[in-house]
């Protein structure tokens, strides 16, 4: 697919305003559960979910996740 220079300007624009609007650091509800580089691979993120409970203990769901990004692999 060509880009449209037009078009990627104005989406990077657009991309550029949401990110301004949200604040640089965001909270959560406490406990959480840290989350690293998963680089796209599935079985770990089921993995992890089905790890942590509420107190970050291992067992059911946690309330609250944090993932620090690398969600994808190239």
């Amino acid at each position: 697919y060509q880009f449209n220079y037009n078009d990627v300007t104005k989406t990077l624009k657009l991309v550029k305003a949401i990110f301004m609007a949200e604040p640089v650091v965001m909270t959560c509800k406490a406990p959480a559960v840290v989350v690293g580089d998963i680089h796209g691979q599935f079985c770990d993120l089921v993995r992890i979910f089905s790890t942590f409970n509420e107190k970050g203990l291992p067992g059911y769901f946690a309330q609250s996740y944090v993932f620090l990004g690398d969600y994808v692999d190239r």
